[in-house]
């Protein structure tokens, strides 16, 4: 495996996207605080717990540990001033026989419909088939969420199929839209 145990640092013209420390708990509570209302169509129902550092520095520790054991890269966009603006997951790392994983985001109210998130996926690309040796990425997206859609096609992502009652989401079960984008430069070590 080409991987390292150093925490990425990607950089875009507008964004710093990396992993946060315990420490930062404060920052990434108020991302989820303030647009909680934002995201919550398209996630997981929040739960209060959700909106306290203590939650936020354990689960960040967590993100720690999921990453040094090769299992998810959870990392954070930064904007020019260090605020959080947004998430962006490599979740589901898998190895062996397919080298792949589940890439997942969500921005900041303010930050929609300025390229930011497109920005960030295309650089999370670039680390996953980079630093990171993935074959694929999968990303999958309520079918009424046309702006992830449109990022998806951006970057490459091909439509592959649609699941119903796919994931839990906001409390009901939704369908998705499947997509995959495939490392045609990979080869086997």
């Amino acid at each position: 495996m080409r991987t390292s145990l150093e925490p990425p640092v990607l950089t875009t013209s507008r964004l710093t996207i990396r992993m946060c420390k315990p420490s930062e708990a404060e920052r990434v509570m108020s991302f989820f605080t303030e647009n909680a209302d934002h995201l919550q169509p398209w996630w997981p129902t929040f739960h209060a717990e959700q909106f306290t550092a203590g939650f936020w520095r354990s689960t960040l520790h967590h993100y720690d540990q999921d990453f040094r054991n090769g299992r998810a890269v959870k990392m954070f966009l930064f904007d020019y001033s260090e605020n959080v603006v947004g998430i962006v997951n490599l979740n589901q790392l898998v190895r062996g026989v397919s080298h792949s994983a589940i890439l997942g985001y969500g921005i900041a109210r303010d930050c929609e419909g300025k390229g930011l998130m497109t920005e960030a996926v295309m650089e999370v690309v670039k680390y996953a088939f980079g630093p990171l040796y993935l074959h694929r990425l999968t990303a999958n997206y309520i079918p009424v969420n046309v702006a992830s859609g449109r990022i998806l096609e951006k970057v490459g992502f091909v439509k592959e199929g649609y699941a119903k009652d796919y994931l839990l989401i906001n409390g009901q079960w939704r369908d998705h839209v499947l997509t995959g984008l495939n490392n045609s430069d990979w080869t086997s070590l």
